[in-house]
């Protein structure tokens, strides 16, 4: 058993502190839905030392979840993994349906899923560089859409085949997430091997009790994303954590703050992915968690979901 990284596999034990659903290098503006070039990170040189202080403060590795559609750059994840020393985790799949290439539409279901299998056996994109989860995987409001439900099977049925975890994109703070854990078991995939992510941005814990009865992991990764982006108070989302906790979801509870936006980034005045151990760690020990549980949710959770 191992954890994969974009420079190689690496011992479970390895894995210290990691960000569970963040970018290092995307491109939104191709994702569509952008009016600015904030969605654009793209620059290797800034996202090094952006980085670098995210290792300053503690901070051993990132999930990098970018995927088809999103600007996936597996050469430049492994050139800032050398660069910083950080272990970088790169994600498979596609992301979701307003950005689906041709493929998508053409390709039957199995051979979608051979696409990301053949990626875990011999890189991306013809560099070497192998991902070690898939996803995020995507839906949109409503409904799962057929090309959502395609993309989603092939994604359990590569989980199959790799023993590698899942790990979804919800819109809306949780919408669609009990229908997209039904259809990943419906096509036999554990769940302890479901990530169900953009979730803890509601006034209450009553959809994530349920997200985790299922078995699955409840992520919560907007942290530190403004409440005039539609999100929580950051103090309130210090008691949704504290709150899950409480309610006995410490195994299944992971948490990141998906920067995806030049905005987010110290360069251009926002909080830089430090901020989640500078602040927000010291929020959740004032609420009342404890070093254990915070290393919990930062390290044993995260070693144990991306062990395969």
């Amino acid at each position: 058993m191992a954890i994969q990284t974009v420079t190689g596999p690496i011992d479970p034990e390895a894995l210290g502190v990691t960000l569970m659903h963040e970018h290092t290098l995307c491109d939104l503006w191709a994702a569509g839905g952008q009016t600015t070039y904030t969605g654009i990170l793209d620059d290797e040189e800034l996202q090094a030392e952006e980085l670098a202080r995210y290792r300053e403060a503690g901070g051993n590795a990132v999930v990098d979840v970018t995927t088809g559609g999103a600007g996936r750059n597996p050469a430049g994840m492994r050139r800032l993994a050398e660069a910083t020393g950080l272990q970088i985790i790169m994600g498979a799949g596609w992301y979701r349906e307003r950005v689906y290439p041709r493929e998508i539409y053409e390709l039957s279901t199995n051979q979608l899923a051979d696409q990301i299998i053949r990626e875990f056996a011999d890189g991306a994109d013809g560099t070497g560089v192998k991902p070690g989860i898939i996803g995020e995987l995507g839906t949109e409001r409503f409904h799962i859409t057929p090309a959502e439900e395609r993309v989603f099977r092939a994604g359990a049925r590569a989980q199959r085949a790799t023993g590698a975890a899942i790990t979804t994109h919800t819109t809306h703070f949780g919408e669609l997430a009990l229908e997209q854990v039904a259809l990943l078991h419906e096509e036999g995939v554990p769940s302890e091997r479901i990530i169900v992510g953009h979730v803890g941005e509601r006034r209450d814990i009553r959809l994530e009790q349920a997200i985790a009865a299922t078995g699955a992991y409840v992520q919560v990764d907007h942290v530190g994303w403004p409440s005039s982006a539609g999100m929580q108070e950051e103090h309130q989302r210090v008691r949704t954590v504290a709150n899950l906790v409480r309610a006995g979801h410490l195994d299944q509870l992971l948490i990141s703050m998906d920067i995806c936006r030049t905005t987010l980034l110290h360069w251009h005045g926002g909080h830089g992915y430090d901020y989640l151990l500078r602040e927000f760690v010291p929020l959740l020990h004032a609420e009342g968690l404890t070093e254990a549980e915070v290393r919990t949710i930062l390290v044993e959770n995260p070693r144990r979901v991306l062990d395969f």
